[in-house]
């Protein structure tokens, strides 16, 4: 029987303070797990700007990306995404919104 799990951590670095910083240690963080855990463990890192955004950004690339988020791309990233792949959205908001119109990030930012 084999047995998987998933499980997540969320940190947040933040890359205005020194971006190359942040994406160096991601990378660090990446191979860190490659090296001692092996393939069958992977793990996708967001970075951005605030402590919500880079579980966004990580889940953009899932299960095994390195995903930036710069305040400036954050419009073009995330207002194509539907409601249910918006990190936060619960079902009773996935079920109410749609009746409002709003089946994207896009048309609720411009209809709400």
């Amino acid at each position: 029987m084999t047995l998987v799990e998933t499980l997540a951590a969320n940190a947040y670095i933040d890359p205005q303070q020194n971006e190359p910083a942040a994406r160096k240690l991601a990378a660090a963080l990446k191979q860190s797990i490659l090296k001692n855990a092996g393939e069958a463990l992977t793990c996708s890192i967001g970075v951005s700007s605030n402590d919500f955004l880079p579980k966004m950004a990580a889940d953009l690339q899932m299960p095994d990306g390195l995903t930036f988020l710069s305040p400036a791309g954050v419009p073009k990233r995330l207002l194509a995404l539907r409601l249910t792949d918006v990190t936060c959205s619960t079902t009773t908001m996935q079920r109410r919104l749609p009746v409002r119109g709003s089946t994207t990030v896009a048309e609720m930012y411009t209809t709400h």
